[in-house]
């Protein structure tokens, strides 16, 4: 599989994301999924049902690890041996497009630049 040597820490809750993971997993990545405790994911109470869990869940989650993880408690992560070769730190940038003269552009800015960019556009 294409996405074999890929682990992919899936944190999403609503559509999009759990739909992405999914397609990463059906590439051969390995998925972990973390959903928080009490809480877990939103699509478990979606109708239709399959047992007591629904077929959108089921269907958006298959070929995925899953883990319950509280994530503001640093000891739970630290703790957690699914995780282990994903806790090097993880640099995340703001991805967006913007349109101009007809053309769409794709920018990537790491966080803190982004939320400059918003407050001097404000």
């Amino acid at each position: 599989m294409p996405l074999d040597s890929i682990r992919v820490l899936d944190l999403s809750r609503l559509l999009p994301g759990p739909y992405c993971s999914m397609l990463l997993a059906d590439f051969g990545a390995e998925v972990i999924k973390v959903e928080e405790p009490g809480i877990g994911d939103y699509a478990r109470a979606e109708l239709p049902k399959v047992g007591e869990v629904s077929a959108l869940f089921h269907s958006l989650n298959r070929d995925k690890k899953s883990v319950c993880l509280y994530l503001k408690d640093e000891m739970n992560v630290k703790e957690c041996e699914m995780l282990e070769g994903v806790k090097r730190e993880v640099k995340s940038y703001m991805t967006y497009y913007t349109h101009h003269r007809g053309q769409w552009n794709l920018k990537k800015l790491p966080p803190a630049k982004y939320r400059q960019q918003r407050q001097h556009a404000a």
